[in-house]
């Protein structure tokens, strides 16, 4: 879970710098709309993980890979929910809010491929 926290952390860090960014050159609005597009990827990856590490630590592989599947189609799910909400009631700006939660899922994928962030690597 602590690998969970600190890749929804870093995702975090990544839209709060995009959003700084687009109020710096754009305005108030466009942070805003930023910061809930990263929004949006942070949480939804964080509750992806939470589903998949609900569960026992010694569970079978199938388990776990359900587990993953599962914890996927329902983070897709959550996206677009919050994406339609975030267009049709709060009324962002797109371009801000699109930037900031690519930005998040670049983040994200880094943050896997990183064995320094996830603790996977040799640490010293």
């Amino acid at each position: 879970m602590r690998v969970v926290v600190r890749i929804a952390a870093g995702q975090l860090g990544v839209a709060l710098l995009v959003a700084l960014a687009f109020l710096a050159f754009s305005g108030f609005w466009e942070m805003y709309s930023a910061l809930i597009g990263g929004g949006i990827g942070a949480i939804a990856s964080l509750l992806m993980g939470c589903w998949v590490f609900r569960g026992d630590a010694d569970a079978k592989a199938r388990d776990m890979m359900r587990a993953f599947y599962f914890g996927e189609f329902f983070k897709l799910a959550v996206t677009v929910v919050m994406f339609v909400f975030a267009i049709v009631w709060v009324r962002v700006s797109p371009l801000p809010l699109m930037s900031a939660y690519a930005a998040s899922v670049l983040a994200y994928w880094l943050a896997l491929a990183s064995p320094r962030f996830t603790g996977n690597g040799n640490e010293r």
